[in-house]
């Protein structure tokens, strides 16, 4: 069987995940398929592994059996990830949290995936000089399926460099704000706005390829004036599928009065060839105006660095929303 024919690369912590299983045993067999089941494995890919085709190594899956803590090590399956490790979030009660940080801290995952109706947030931390700092992975490959997100794990309501009243960031949620960041390196959190938070802020490294059929997204949140949306920067060899990439600004959050959205934050895409055809957003957050009120409700679009695909583009002059 070609292995590749079926989208399986070598070492992937999917096919991984049912552990140790020999081909000519009944029962293992029946284990792996269960548990391929239960974490959203397709049967064809499945089927690779009961062949005997590749290596069925130990994968680090996610139990979530103590608490969201990603860095306790009683929440994994044959411990707390490291180097070289396949990495596993399975669809579970308890969600993990990813404290603000490097992962692993030296080295990289060989594989890190989230299955179908799994979510990993990644938090902020609003100390770190300049612009806050969010969550870096480092990994050979990488597979989402479900959810990795930073929403609203920015700034605080009323806090950041773009605060004016409106969250800011790569794009104005105020005619007043400041905006901030690296264009080409995004890694700084989305100001909150009055009552929201603004995005986090997530770096995902790839030496191979980045499959993105879930979403990865760093948005404001809303409460009344939208926060900025954060910053997310993926880096990959390849970067594949059909999902969603969304570092947008908070709506405004009450239907009544005029209310302000917040701005688009920030966005850098690096990879040498690209099949990925989903949805990409720095959109600004979306406001409404009371009668007789001419004040700007809509954030502006961030800043988008993709360049592979254009040339020089920054998000605040051009469509907000880019559908491949």
């Amino acid at each position: 069987m070609d292995t590749m024919r079926y989208g399986v690369i070598p070492g992937l912590a999917l096919i991984l995940a049912a552990g140790s299983v020999r081909a000519n045993n009944v029962n293992n067999r029946r284990k792996a398929m269960r548990t391929m089941k239960r974490v959203g494995i397709g049967w064809m890919m499945g089927l690779v592994l009961l062949t005997g085709m590749m290596p069925a190594l130990a994968a680090k899956m996610w139990n979530g059996s103590v608490s969201t803590n990603w860095t306790d090590p009683a929440n994994w399956d044959g411990g707390l990830p490291d180097d070289t490790d396949d990495v596993v979030i399975t669809n579970t009660t308890t969600k993990p949290s990813m404290p603000s940080g490097t992962y692993p801290a030296t080295g990289s995952f060989n594989s890190f995936a989230i299955s179908n109706g799994a979510t990993v947030t990644c938090l902020g931390d609003t100390n770190a000089v300049p612009y806050g700092t969010g969550v870096a992975i480092r990994c050979q490959s990488a597979i989402i399926a479900g959810t990795l997100t930073a929403d609203g794990q920015g700034f605080p309501q009323t806090k950041g460099p773009g605060y004016k009243g409106r969250g800011s960031h790569g794009g104005r949620g105020d005619v007043a704000g400041v905006t901030y960041g690296s264009l080409m390196q995004p890694t700084s959190l989305g100001s909150g706005g009055d009552g929201s938070a603004g995005g986090g802020a997530i770096h995902l490294i790839a030496t191979g390829t980045v499959t993105l059929n879930g979403k990865i997204t760093a948005a404001g949140a809303k409460v009344q004036n939208g926060a900025a949306g954060g910053s997310i920067w993926i880096t990959a060899n390849t970067l594949a599928g059909t999902g969603t990439v969304s570092a947008a600004g908070g709506d405004r959050g009450d239907a009544g009065g005029s209310w302000t959205g917040g701005g688009g934050g920030r966005m850098a895409l690096e990879y040498v060839t690209s099949t990925f055809s989903g949805i990409v957003s720095v959109a600004g957050g979306k406001g409404a105006n009371a009668p007789g009120n001419i004040e700007p409700s809509a954030g502006q679009p961030g800043t988008l660095w993709e360049p592979q695909r254009f040339e020089n583009v920054v998000g605040t002059a051009g469509a907000p929303r880019t559908s491949r």
